[in-house]
């Protein structure tokens, strides 16, 4: 499940604080991702439409975001494991066993 990959970094990032290390770490994947590739990647997981309505980008609205997990990598040795699929998965299984939602 994706929260046991943030859940090492919190223990990683954890002991780096013991160790008297601290900052702020990104835990994304670092790859860039359309609203229309996470709307694709939650019905294919769902095996159902996902309604939506796509609208013009919002004053303040940035174009692109992306976290950068590098200084998680380099300063905890911690990297993401999964990709926008298998993320995406892996929150409609725990919505699923949470609400008895079916595919």
């Amino acid at each position: 499940l994706v929260y046991h990959a943030t859940a090492a970094a919190l223990v990683l990032a954890v002991r780096a604080v013991a160790d008297g290390r601290s900052g702020a770490f990104n835990l994304g994947t670092g790859t860039a991702h359309t609203v229309r590739e996470v709307v694709r990647a939650a019905e294919t997981a769902a095996g159902r439409i996902v309604p939506h309505v796509f609208g013009p980008r919002r004053p303040g609205d940035v174009a692109q975001l992306v976290a950068d997990p590098a200084r998680a990598h380099r300063e905890l040795d911690w990297q993401a494991t999964r990709d926008l699929g298998a993320i995406a998965e892996s929150v409609w299984r725990w919505h699923t066993e949470r609400t008895g939602a079916k595919k």
